[in-house]
This record gives C-alpha cells, sequence and structure tokens, in this order.
C-alpha cells in the first residue's frame, strides 16, 4: 500500500490528532489515567513515510510545533493533566520520535520500513527500545525540573519503569502495523482483508481469554500472578496462524481487552500503577512474539515462493532448449509450442505471443495465444495488454501473460 506514502505532512498532523484523541478518549477510563500512548507511534510512522521523498524541513518543523501543541491541549483538556506535566510529556514524545528517526536514518537506513527478521530487529533496537529508554530517562527529569518542589531522586525508578512500560508497549503494536503495509500490494492487502474468517475466530477467541484471565482480582504486591502467561501460547497461536498483519490487530484486540479487564480488580492508588506496568510488559512481550515469530514465518514463505517461481522459470528454459533442439519448426508451431510451455509452467491464465516483421507492411505476421480453462488449454485470439507484458525480444517479438 503506497498511500501512506503520498500523505502530506498536514494529513498526517490531523491523523495524528484524530488517532490520539479518540484512542485517550476509549482507555482513559480503563484506569482513570492514558494506559496506551499511541502519540510516539504515529509521529515516528510520519517522519519515516515523509521523508521518503523529497520533503522540505520547514513542514516537518510545523508539523512537529503542531503536534507538540495538540498533544499539550489533549493532555491537559482530556486527561487533566498539569500544564507543566503536559508540556513535558509532549516534549519527551517528540524527542523520542525524532531521535527513533535519526538512530535508522545513520546506522540502518534500509530498516526503516522493516520487511525482513533481520530488519525488524534493527527496527526493534534503533526505533524503539533505545529511544524508549532515553525518553523515559528524560521524563521524571523535566518533571522535577520544572517542578517548585525540592529536586530529588526519590521514586524516579518507579516512574521510569512506568513511562518506558507504556511507550514501549504501544510502539512494538502500532508502529509495526503502519510501517508493514508499505511493501503490501494493494491487492494482497485487499486478499488479507478478504480471509476473515480465520481472523474473525481467533480475534474473538482472544478476547475471551483475554477478559477470562485478566478478570481474576490481582494479588497484593508489584506483579501480575502467573495465571497471566496463559495467554502467551494463545499469541503464539494467532502468530503462526495468520498473516503478520492479521496477527498484530489480534494483539492489539487482546491488549484493549486485557487492560479493560485487568482495570476492573487493580486495586487502588499505588497497585492501579503496579498492575499497569505489569501487564504493560506482559503485552509487551505478547506483541514481540507475534512481531518476530509472524516476520519469520512471512520471510520464509517469501523466500518459498521465491524458489518456486525461480523452479519454474528454469524448467521453463529446460523445455525451451529441448523444444529448439530436438526438430526443426516452423515459427507458428514454435510459437504455439511456446505458448503452452508458459502457460503451463508459470501457471498463467493467458498467454499470447506476437511477432512483428519491421520489413513487412502488416505487422503482426504470425501470432498464437493459449488460455487456461478448468479442464484444458485452448487456442484463443492474441491479446497483448501494455500492463502484462512481460517480454519483448530484439523488437520482434512480444510477450505478454
Amino acid at each position: 500500500m503506497k498511500a501512506l506514502s503520498r500523505t502530506p505532512w498536514f494529513a498526517w498532523f490531523l491523523i495524528y490528532c484524530l488517532s490520539v484523541s479518540v484512542w485517550h478518549l476509549l482507555t482513559y477510563s480503563f484506569y482513570e489515567q492514558a494506559s496506551f500512548r499511541i502519540g510516539g507511534s504515529v509521529l515516528l510512522a510520519a517522519l519515516i513515510y515523509l521523508t521518503q521523498s523529497e520533503y522540505r524541513v520547514h513542514h516537518i518543523a510545523i508539523m512537529s510545533l503542531g503536534i507538540f501543541a495538540a498533544n499539550y491541549v489533549i493532555e491537559n483538556v482530556l486527561l487533566g493533566i498539569s500544564p507543566l506535566l503536559s508540556a513535558t510529556i509532549s516534549l519527551t514524545l517528540i524527542f523520542q520520535a525524532f531521535l527513533g528517526w535519526f538512530l535508522l536514518r545513520r546506522f540502518t537506513p534500509d530498516a526503516q520500513f522493516p520487511s525482513t527478521l533481520k530488519k525488524s530487529i534493527n527496527f526493534l533496537i534503533f526505533a524503539v527500545t533505545l529511544p524508549v529508554l532515553a525518553s523515559s530517562i528524560i521524563q521524571p527529569l523535566l518533571e522535577r525540573l520544572v517542578s517548585p518542589q525540592p529536586f530529588t531522586f526519590n521514586g524516579i525508578e518507579q516512574e521510569f519503569l512506568y513511562w518506558a512500560a507504556l511507550r514501549f508497549t504501544s510502539m512494538v503494536i502500532i508502529t509495526p502495523l503502519l510501517l508493514l503495509q508499505h511493501d503490501l500490494q494493494q491487492s494482497h492487502f485487499l486478499s488479507l482483508l478478504a480471509k476473515t474468517s480465520s481472523f474473525f475466530w481467533t480475534l474473538l477467541a482472544g478476547l475471551i481469554i483475554a477478559v477470562m484471565v485478566f478478570s481474576i482480582e490481582n494479588p497484593a504486591g508489584r506483579a501480575l500472578a502467573t495465571y497471566s502467561s496463559l495467554l502467551m501460547p494463545f499469541t503464539l497461536f494467532a502468530a503462526i496462524r495468520l498473516p503478520l498483519l492479521q496477527s498484530l490487530l489480534v494483539v492489539l484486540g487482546i491488549s484493549l481487552a486485557s487492560f479493560w479487564a485487568d482495570s476492573r480488580y487493580a486495586g487502588q492508588s499505588q497497585q492501579v500503577v503496579n498492575s499497569l506496568i505489569a501487564l504493560s510488559v506482559f503485552i509487551s512481550f505478547n506483541a514481540l512474539v507475534a512481531w518476530l515469530v509472524g516476520m519469520m514465518i512471512q520471510e520464509r514463505e517469501q523466500h518459498l515462493e521465491k524458489e518456486t517461481t525461480l523452479h519454474y522459470l528454469y524448467e521453463m528454459l529446460s523445455r525451451f532448449n529441448q523444444l529448439l533442439i530436438k526438430q526443426p519448426l516452423e515459427k507458428p508451431q514454435l510459437f504455439e509450442s511456446a505458448c503452452k510451455i508458459i502457460i503451463e509452467e508459470i501457471k498463467c491464465d493467458r498467454v499470447s505471443i506476437i511477432y512483428f516483421d519491421n520489413y513487412l507492411s502488416n505487422e503482426n505476421v504470425i501470432n498464437c495465444a493459449l488460455v487456461r480453462t478448468e479442464n484444458d488449454i485452448i487456442p484463443a485470439l492474441p491479446c497483448v495488454d501494455k500492463h502484462s507484458v512481460i517480454g519483448v525480444f530484439q523488437g520482434s517479438c512480444r510477450l505478454s501473460c
């Protein structure tokens, strides 16, 4: 899908404002605080898409300032956070996205769209882990610097864990969903949407399991109970059973159901924060399993498809050689046999070969075409589509498939 690559900067700004506002309104009621911060993911994706072609720095700067202002208003008005804290949250969010974008372009530019397992690991290191750790360290320090209270390191580790857990979870779930669509052809994307039966039932089962598991009242302490690990086998099943894009959507649905169910019995005051941190870490591990295992399976399937295509091509060339050396044939018989070989080996539905003779007034001197039906391969009228031409031989012979 190339639509996101053509999205202008002001459209990304509107996407950011709308998605973050709706998401905060949807999830704020869980713990009476923002339990799923997707702003960094959307901004990082916007920077990556906008800088793939020619871009203007002042457009990026205007978008960033607009996002800072919009995020400040969302944090202050919708979430009820103090003005100083809203400003520090917005500032570190923009810092995190720009740091991830810079590290990607500086150290591993080919991983900006994580389409392979190696690229995904590099993306996870440079665009997710390091920026999240840096912004999560800076966040509590800025809060203390702008606070009228005396500066102290007391409780800073708890705040670091809080911000790191929430931001890392959203980065490993939302960012792949936005970036993995870049290399999908529109036909493949639509085919994924068409295969909704397995996806629907897997998502429904995941939602039921998540609600059942996390509706159990949390024990006292700083961690979730061991029964929370029951969700990991299902995540692995979804990663193996479904395409990567659909398995990530399942993890997104499971995470929302888990946060909602857990918030009902999260406890009071500090126990709520502890439960939110623990569940965020647990959800992030599930998202990593779905992402990396799904990417490994997808990469394997792509390699198998490539090997199969090469095998068909080698078989086709071998049969061509046998056809040429077996016995001399006239051009009509030669082209007809070539059509049959191509349609059998490459699995085309229709093959046309048109021979052009530049020395004669009639260009289409010799041509042939075959069509695959349910039971047989039959002759048809030659037709060369400019969108389906796969070979031109020295300007004398055109092949379409």
